[in-house]
């Protein structure tokens, strides 16, 4: 019995084979399902697909993590935002201190903390979109474990402004110490230098150089046993090595958010996805947009 819709067979399928998917009728609406986004088996996705009118699924993060993958992702929204760890007293106004911000896992929720009020990032909104605004000087969140440790690969998004600074600064770092801990990455910049850092028991750095300030979506891609680290700007490639990464996979390690101790770095973030996992095609393409939209105007 044909389960699939008369319509969506002959209009949506006839050609599929010279698409490069190819099969049994049932195998090429599998295939092509997915490459549009939609997620479970195919009774479930042709369901999602008529629901839908035959549109593509709206793409969210969490579609990243469908695996049960390690790793994070958010966006700074006063929805997302408490002035306390506790989480009694919510953020409702630009220039209130952020204190706790909700994160999303494949398992549940994590927050990105800050006990010390001294330390903690300012909610602010920069052309119309929230953000978290860290002095660099101490100004940061801390998510107190992120397990990335199935895994020898990683992918990083975030999207942020970059102020200015001279030394290496990260923005965004796995790890107490970059430079002494294995199994870590860093996004960060010095001065305009962006760069980005994958590391198993050695480490890699693709770099370029931006004018300040600049408000970018920043991507990074690890793979220690490659080994390859990328660095994208804006969804373009602007820097790769395959300098060797040494051994093992990613750690179980805490996440800095606007520095690691001992050094800070002035920016604004609107909002980031850790996955540990490399993430190409579709699913990069998707990311980087999802980011962008809440990073640019």
């Amino acid at each position: 019995m044909r389960i699939w819709p008369d319509k969506l067979v002959d209009q949506e399928f006839a050609d599929l084979g010279t698409a490069g998917f190819f099969g049994t009728l049932n195998d090429r609406q599998f295939a092509y399902l997915r490459n549009q986004g939609y997620d479970g088996g195919l009774a479930d996705m042709m369901f999602q697909w008529k629901v839908s009118g035959g549109s593509p699924p709206v793409f969210t993060p969490a579609s990243l993590f469908a695996a049960s993958e390690g790793g994070v992702w958010g966006e700074v929204t006063t929805a997302n935002l408490w002035q306390d760890v506790a989480r009694t007293t919510p953020v409702t106004a630009a220039g209130q201190p952020v204190a706790s911000w909700r994160l999303n896992t494949a398992s549940g929720v994590v927050y990105a903390e800050q006990a010390t009020p001294a330390n903690r990032p300012i909610y602010e909104v920069d052309s119309g979109l929230g953000c978290l605004d860290c002095d660099g000087v101490f100004q940061h969140l801390l998510v107190s474990s992120v397990d990335l440790s199935a895994r020898d690969e990683i992918t990083v998004v975030i999207g942020a402004i970059r102020e200015a600074g001279t030394s290496y600064r990260p923005i965004l770092e796995l790890g107490n110490t970059y430079d002494t801990q294995t199994g870590v990455f860093t996004v960060g910049t010095a001065g305009t230098i962006l760069y980005f850092g994958s590391k198993g028991t050695t480490g890699a750095l693709p770099q370029t150089t931006l004018s300040l300030p600049d408000r970018s979506v920043i991507t990074g891609l690890g793979d220690i046993s490659s080994p390859v680290a990328t660095l994208r700007v804006n969804g373009t490639q602007v820097a790769q090595v395959t300098t060797s990464q040494g051994t093992g996979n990613f750690g179980n390690h805490p996440l800095y958010i606007g520095q690691r101790p001992g050094f800070a770095a002035p920016c604004r973030i609107f909002s980031m996805i850790v996955r540990g996992a490399t993430t190409s095609g579709a699913d990069l393409t998707n990311a980087e947009a999802w980011v962008d939209a809440r990073t640019n105007p």
